[in-house]
């Protein structure tokens, strides 16, 4: 394999940031393993990045203050999300991306770092999916322009129902029953 062997032991042992004990750090390889045999996937972690990066920006459309920190960020290219998953597969995931609302995340993630670097840019977003169990199947999930529009007015939607609230917080939003 190609992972990192000195970092992956640093973290089995405890000299990383996190300690995590021998069975979980087999698994933690075998995910790792099975990431970089996925072609398109592999090409992501191989390009060079920033991991963990913050953007914070004041939103055009509110004026809130907003922060997000992103997996992977490859300016001009690409901002990447890794998801772990009961079952990566495309069936499976769509449930647990509208259950989770994660093109309200990208959405969100994508408007922040273009407000920061230029609305001009055409960055893709692109979700990570891994199993949280062997097999360790993963796929990669870019995002339609119209699940991001759709994600985009819902978010706003709901900021401003959070500015609403914060004016007059007299307000009182009644539960909706199903």
């Amino acid at each position: 394999t190609d992972i990192d062997q000195e970092a992956f032991e640093k973290v089995i042992k405890g000299k990383g940031r996190s300690r995590i004990d021998a069975r979980e750090g087999e698994k933690m390889k075998r995910s790792i393993d099975s990431l970089y045999k996925h072609p398109y996937i592999r090409k992501l972690i191989d390009q060079k990045g920033t991991i963990e990066s913050t953007l914070v920006w004041k939103d055009s459309f509110t004026g809130l203050n907003c922060k997000a920190k992103i997996d992977k960020l490859i300016h001009d290219d690409f901002i990447i999300d890794l998801k772990t998953t009961k079952d990566a597969c495309e069936f499976h995931f769509k449930k647990d991306f509208k259950s989770y609302n994660y093109a309200i995340q990208a959405a969100f993630y994508l408007d922040g770092y273009k407000t920061l670097f230029g609305e001009d840019k055409n960055i893709e977003f692109v979700f990570i999916a891994i199993d949280k169990e062997e097999p360790y199947l993963c796929e990669l999930y870019p995002l339609s322009e119209k699940t991001l529009n759709d994600a985009r007015e819902k978010y706003r939607k709901y900021m401003m129902n959070y500015i609403e609230y914060k004016n007059n917080p007299e307000i009182i939003y009644t539960p909706k029953i199903l």
